[in-house]
């Protein structure tokens, strides 16, 4: 029945010849969409309501008369505003007519059988579908295998490959300070967002140390990567590393959260993941110290960038696209 319901809603997509943003509700999937409150500056973002009794007439107009490509973001939606903006600003610098289609979903497995049946171009994944929608791509990048995780599905032809950019984010934010080649790396978690940094500092040839609250996790990681285990957080040296990440969601939304209040020194490069609030404590502390500092809004354009490559060929306008996130940001108050 459920595949009965999906299928007959493609069919009404593709006899209106236009782009659907879909979601799953209690009564199956369902397409329906509105204009993302406070986007008025970029009328072509489009994200999913909560319920099943949204007015669809007016996007599905929307999207008929524009009748251009669209993206897809699959997961939680506090991170739309700034992804769309950035990501419609980059496809109008670089002049192509695509567009980015923002949504939430429930079930995975329909979001990407859902481009291959749209023929969408690509799709960029979230949390906590990272790990879920890799058994069901057509092939799967090394590094994304790796690190276990995909952030991004490029269509070509019909053949769906997985990619995770985090880590090339990650690398090329930090190699814009310094080279990586023999540096001492302290990375701080365990989670998704370090194993993907962990990652690409080994493989840009640094040597890398991990720092976790839970041990077990902390060498399962460190174990699976060939990286360090160094222990808890509060066995941090500094003077042991030239550069340390925190990788954990501490700080993140929170401002007055540091995972490593008072155990900074002024030689060390200091990275964030975290990049809501742009300056978080610990990049504040950092500064004072003299430290040199990599905000997580660089990581973030940096992947963003890797994605646009992937999806068009094309090198990516990363000044554009980080003006455009930095002012979201700030007018979201986020």
């Amino acid at each position: 029945l459920r595949t009965a319901r999906l299928a007959a809603k493609f069919a009404i997509a593709f006899l209106v010849g236009i782009l659907l943003v879909v979601g799953v509700g209690s009564a199956g999937l369902y397409a329906y969409g509105q204009q993302y409150e406070g986007l008025e500056s970029s009328p072509n973002i489009f994200y999913t309501g909560a319920t099943t009794n949204q007015q669809i007439v007016p996007a599905l107009d929307y999207l008929k008369e524009k009748g251009i490509k669209s993206l897809y973001l699959v997961g939680s939606d506090y991170v739309f505003p700034q992804t769309a903006n950035r990501v419609i600003k980059a496809y109008a610098a670089l002049g192509l007519d695509y567009t980015f289609v923002c949504f939430g979903i429930e079930d995975p497995v329909a979001g990407v059988a859902a481009i291959r049946t749209l023929g969408v171009r690509g799709m960029n994944v979230s949390m906590p579908y990272k790990t879920v929608v890799m058994e069901h791509l057509d092939a799967i990048d090394e590094s994304a295998l790796v690190i276990g995780a995909v952030n991004t599905i490029n269509n070509v032809d019909g053949v769906l490959t997985g990619y995770n950019t985090d880590y090339l984010g990650a690398v090329r934010a930090l190699q814009e300070v310094c080279e990586l080649n023999k540096q001492r790396i302290a990375v701080i978690g365990a989670g998704g967002a370090a194993r993907a940094v962990v990652y690409g500092c080994l493989q840009a040839a640094a040597r890398v140390t991990v720092f976790n609250r839970s041990s077990e996790r902390g060498k399962v990681l460190s174990s699976d990567l060939g990286a360090h285990w160094g222990g808890g957080v509060e066995t941090f040296a500094a003077q042991d590393f030239d550069i340390v990440i925190n990788a954990t969601s501490v700080g993140f939304k929170q401002p007055d959260s540091n995972p490593l209040d008072g155990l900074l020194a002024s030689h060390l490069i200091v990275m964030d993941v975290a990049f809501m609030p742009v300056r978080t404590a610990l990049l504040l502390q950092a500064a004072e110290l003299g430290c040199r500092t990599v905000s997580g809004t660089r990581m973030l354009v940096h992947q963003a960038c890797r994605q646009i490559e992937l999806y068009t060929g094309m090198e990516a306008p990363i000044d554009i696209m980080e003006q455009a996130m930095l002012e979201e940001i700030q007018r979201l108050n986020l």
